[in-house]
């Protein structure tokens, strides 16, 4: 008897027969598609924006969980204060927010979140 997985898969593959498609087995992967890349543009200027000052990619030579969170969080109380651009970077505190929560999910998917 085969697994819950094995019959989905079967299922999927059936279904892609009927149709004429490709063979594709993407069941359980993350749908990144759902992603709405527009509303990561400052996000970007936020990592071009640290690239300029400490070096391309200097954020995946690792930093404390806590020093994250203290940046993050500032972002998020600016935002409650009612400021929407941060004032060193000219760039909106959202894609602050956004880059911080990339480097703790990077963190977390590498196994580092202390």
């Amino acid at each position: 008897m085969g697994t819950i997985l094995d019959n989905i898969i079967s299922a999927e593959a059936a279904q892609q027969q009927v149709r004429g498609d490709a063979l594709r087995y993407n069941e359980g992967k993350p749908c990144l598609s759902q992603i709405d890349l527009t509303c990561l543009a400052d996000c970007a200027k936020v990592l071009e924006f640290g690239a300029k000052k400490y070096g391309r990619n200097n954020w995946r030579k690792g930093m404390p969980v806590d020093k994250l969170l203290d940046s993050l969080l500032r972002h998020i109380a600016a935002i409650q204060r009612g400021e929407h651009i941060d004032l060193e970077s000219g760039i909106s505190h959202v894609g602050h927010i956004q880059s911080n929560a990339m480097f703790l999910g990077n963190k977390n998917n590498v196994g580092e979140a202390k």
